[in-house]
């Protein structure tokens, strides 16, 4: 059906602006969009591969026959009342929120199959020559290419081990360990495998336990953890009273609080210093090795930043506390100062392998050194291509570096990915070619087949959420599992649509992370607290958040009320009544105060405009919205929340919308994981994980790239830009059949452009003079 009654007017779906599409899909979803025919209520869906569209719930041929009757009326233009079934309908109208062609032209765009070569690996691999401890593998169905056992059997001496993604890694890295204890009969305790999470860690020894011809070996001499595990315990043992447990500061907020206690004296506003962002500055620092006297500050920011740093080093030392960077320093400054204990720990690490080694930050590249440089028995794997990990401190550069510091360094590329569908590895092979500093090498898929990956064009990101849950409800209706679909952004704030869509559908789902619900984030309590109080100017909530952004202190709540009750007015009106108020303070009260009982008369958008150039938001986010953190704005929070107040036209609707995700949000968290649930959650978060469908939403230039990497491209730093299109890569490699990228035409509030990415995916390449690949093994 092309025609239904909505708010008692006629639409058609070609006439109604597409920036309400999800108004009308959202007031369908609650029985108020109707058929023009009969009147019951009908469908209204938006999806990837067709724009809105009604649908009449069970098969009314005459409905579908007089609708359409209705639909050809409209399309001369007719605007007449019509007579239908007894009854006069209204006549036509377009549902647009202005008359400006920018408001009425957003055209649909239908997806695109991005059409690409494939290349199927299997013809090209040759199987390893005869080995025993390889035909016992092969005889327990763990075969492995030639590739593969290289890197297996290589046992002395440094080795590099480009795994790419999909390739096998885990299995060669557990098939690689059981030979050296069993064939080589390596003693357990003279070898160590060190890993970057706790998880990668405990599967490890899982599939270790489950190779076959170890039984008769005891593994708990094995030392398998992460850096940070490891260190500590070589701490403990040695230094036991300075490293115990209640030294260390675990939460970020301890750590903000000594950081906010010299920002006091600094007379930073804790409200507006991006305090998360200084810790993770500081961490940066430490993690390569300088102290707040080598650092040269670059920025305003980094200058107030590593006045925190040297505070935040003194308040330790003084209280005897540490933090999880510590425990690298200190083991690193053990191992210098102590040449008899790196002696016995050289003899206790006389192997070591040490898994994902892009991601290896400075100070444990230098530990590293030290425990090697007596035997050399390193192996180190990874994938340059998906270092990810640049705001922890991480470094490429010492895997692209490798062979310079072990000349002697034998190099093994696993190039064959048992994941992916080649339609899907030619894709990021296309991508992650563009970047200039990385090993010259190319994934290669066993799986020739598959679905080509799909581009789709919604209009901003309240279409894109809509577009993608509808097709992930229709995959789910023809028979698949809600586990084999994952949703992939590149920020948290990224998927606040799609959380709200999904919590709306009634699909399992599970959101990844602890990140703040986004209606109580700070300045979006601001915003919703002057709607508030157009409705209830005695809301005491949400009185509080406004005294907050003009800076009043909290404590006069009380006397407000007072003066309420007193002088028989509401909290609002009682706030200029208060004393001790500076005079911008209740000259602003005044200015305002007048203003709000309007908004609740102006549809949602509307209202938060006024709020903003009228009412002081915009002033308050400016000074008070952490604009110095580089990844998460307070003003693109107020921009996302013009976004998702698009689909409301009451601004009661929408505080209501607001409360009730809220709600669900924390009803969520109670509730914990379903068994079966679609995974949404960050690119990063993805990393090491895989799905049968991935979606990656917001590929464009902002989004994916981060507006941060274009802004040191700006600068002339491309090492950023490079990370994202690392992120690219990896979010593409997380799928095994399927992919589909998003490319909104709006992204919050502002015409978006494509990212650069999605052209170079196309095989359109972006590469300055100056681009160079590195051949594996040599940088």
């Amino acid at each position: 059906m092309k025609v239904a009654l909505f708010q008692e007017q006629l639409i058609h779906t070609e006439k109604v602006d597409r920036y309400h599409w999800q108004r009308v899909v959202s007031s369908a979803s609650k029985g108020q969009v109707l058929c023009p025919v009969c009147r019951a209520p009908i469908h209204a869906k938006v999806g990837i591969h067709h724009p809105l569209s009604f649908h009449h719930p069970g098969d009314d041929s005459f409905c579908l026959s007089e609708a359409e009757k209705l639909a050809k009326h409209i399309q001369t233009k007719d605007t007449s009342p019509i007579e239908n079934n007894g009854f006069e309908l209204p006549k036509s109208r377009s549902i647009s929120e202005g008359t400006t062609e920018e408001n009425t032209t957003h055209l649909w765009r239908s997806p695109l199959w991005v059409t690409v070569p494939t290349e199927c690996s299997l013809s090209q691999r040759k199987e390893p020559t005869g080995d025993l401890y390889k035909q016992f593998l092969d005889r327990h169905s763990l075969s492995l290419t030639q590739p593969q056992w290289e890197a297996v059997h290589t046992t002395d001496g440094p080795l590099l081990i480009l795994a790419g993604a999909g390739s096998g890694k885990t299995r060669v890295l557990t098939a690689r360990t059981a030979y050296m204890l069993t064939t080589e009969e390596i003693p357990p305790n003279r070898l160590a495998l060190i890993t970057f999470t706790v998880k990668a860690a405990k599967e490890m020894k899982r599939r270790l336990q489950t190779l076959p011809g170890l039984g008769h070996i005891n593994l708990s001499g094995l030392l398998a953890g992460t850096f940070h595990s490891i260190f500590y315990k070589m701490l403990i043992h040695h230094e036991k009273e300075k490293w115990q447990q209640h030294r260390l500061l675990k939460e970020n907020w301890k750590q903000e609080g000594i950081l906010k206690e010299k920002g006091k004296e600094l007379g930073l506003d804790d409200r507006s210093f991006a305090y998360d962002q200084a810790l993770l500055q500081i961490s940066q620092w430490k993690n390569q090795g300088k102290s707040p006297q080598e650092i040269e500050s670059a920025d305003p920011f980094e200058e107030q930043t590593l006045s925190l740093f040297s505070y935040y080093e003194e308040v330790k030392e003084q209280k005897g506390l540490f933090d999880f960077d510590d425990m690298q320093t200190g083991c690193l400054k053990m191992l210098q100062a102590n040449p008899e204990l790196l002696e016995r720990y050289q003899e206790r690490f006389k192997y070591l392998l040490i898994d994902e080694y892009q991601d290896i930050n400075p100070i444990q590249y230098e530990i590293v050194q030290l425990l090697t440089a007596r035997y050399r028995n390193l192996c180190v794997v990874g994938d340059d291509d998906q270092s990810i990990y640049g705001f922890r401190g991480s470094d490429p550069s010492f895997i692209l570096r490798f062979t310079d510091n072990f000349p002697e360094a034998k190099t093994v590329t696993l190039e064959d990915n048992y994941r992916s569908t080649s339609p899907i590895i030619t894709l990021a092979n296309q991508v992650i070619t563009n970047n200039q500093a990385r090993h010259e090498k190319e994934m290669k898929s066993i799986e020739p087949a598959g679905h080509s990956p799909l581009l789709y064009y919604p209009l901003n990101e309240e279409e894109e959420a809509t577009a993608t849950v509808t097709d992930i409800k229709q995959q789910l209706e023809q028979g698949s599992s809600p586990n084999d679909f994952a949703v992939l952004y590149r920020t948290h704030s990224a998927g606040r649509a799609l959380f709200e869509r999904l919590l709306e559908s009634n699909v399992p789902f599970t959101s990844y992370g602890n990140q703040e619900a986004f209606y109580l984030k700070k300045h979006i309590r601001k915003a919703l607290a002057y709607l508030r109080l157009s409705i209830n100017p005695d809301d005491g909530n949400a009185v509080r958040e406004l005294m907050s952004a003009l800076f009043i202190k909290q404590s006069a709540y009380n006397d407000a009320r007072v003066l309420s009750i007193n002088e028989d007015i509401t909290l609002l009106e009682a706030l200029p009544l208060l004393s001790g108020l500076q005079e911008f303070q209740r000259t602003k009260l005044k200015k305002i105060i007048p203003k709000i009982p309007s908004l609740k008369r102006k549809e949602p958008i509307e209202a938060l405009k006024v709020l903003q150039q009228d009412l002081g938001l915009k002033e308050y986010v400016k000074k008070n919205g952490k604009e110095g953190n580089k990844l998460e704005r307070g003003s693109d929070d107020i921009k996302d929340l013009e976004t998702a107040a698009r689909r409301h036209d009451t601004v009661s609707s929408f505080l209501e919308h607001a409360d009730h995700m809220t709600a669900q949000c924390e009803l969520m968290k109670k509730e914990g994981e379903p068994a079966q649930a679609v995974k949404i959650m960050t690119i990063h978060q993805s990393k090491g994980l895989e799905f049968e469908n991935v979606y990656i939403l917001g590929a464009v230039e902002g989004g994916l790239p981060h507006d941060h990497s274009l802004e040191m491209l700006r600068e002339g730093k491309s090492s950023y830009l490079e990370e994202e299109r690392r992120l690219m890569y990896v979010a593409l490699t997380r799928a095994k059949k399927k992919v589909a990228i998003s490319v909104p035409q709006y992204r919050r509030e502002s015409k978006a452009r494509a990212s650069r990415f999605i052209k170079e995916l196309r095989g359109q390449k972006h590469l300055p003079s100056t681009h160079k690949t590195i051949k594996a093994g040599h940088p």
